[in-house]
């Protein structure tokens, strides 16, 4: 059994060699040393990972995923929701996109709505089979802090190819 992970699939997008540590094309990516994964993995987890990247970016990363996925294969997801804790504490400043904003370390935040993940993956070809936003409030007890967190589980399947049907006679 093949797992392909969030930081495998990091490592795959932005580097080709660790003892380069220079960033690569996806394309390269299929034609190297990923090779050995196209269509041979059941799972991939993209767990807090979408969120850093930029928005215009993420379809192809998606489609890297499907591509490596064995037909019937997983992909569980797990992001940041619309109005998690961490989006409403942003300050208007720090927005450089539509729910998308920058952190004081330079990377990323998005914000997912259902719809936004639903319209990535099946427009890379997923099949969706489950989708929902996880609500947690969790308290620090210390110091009585209350924490609301929204998160986006998602999980959706490469489509089992069918043998094409005959033709008619």
């Amino acid at each position: 059994m093949w797992i392909l992970d969030s930081m495998t699939l990091w490592y795959l997008l932005h580097f080709s060699d660790a003892n380069k540590n220079k960033e690569v094309s996806m394309d390269r990516i299929s034609s190297e040393g990923g090779q050995c994964c196209i269509g041979g993995v059941d799972f991939v987890t993209l767990i807090f990972t979408l969120s850093a990247m930029p928005f215009q970016k993420m379809p192809k990363a998606i489609a890297k995923c499907i591509s490596v996925l064995k037909p019937g294969g997983l992909l569980l997801f797990r992001d940041y929701g619309l109005y998690d804790m961490t989006m409403l504490r942003f300050p208007p400043e720090r927005r450089v996109g539509f729910r998308e904003y920058m952190r004081s370390d330079g990377t990323l935040s998005y914000f997912f709505s259902l719809d936004t993940v639903r319209n990535l993956f099946v427009s890379a070809g997923f099949i969706e089979l489950d989708l929902e936003y996880c609500c947690i409030k969790s308290v620090n007890r210390r110091n009585e802090k209350h924490m609301r967190r929204v998160w986006v589980h998602g999980k959706f399947q490469k489509p089992i190819q069918s043998c094409p049907s005959s033709a008619p006679h």
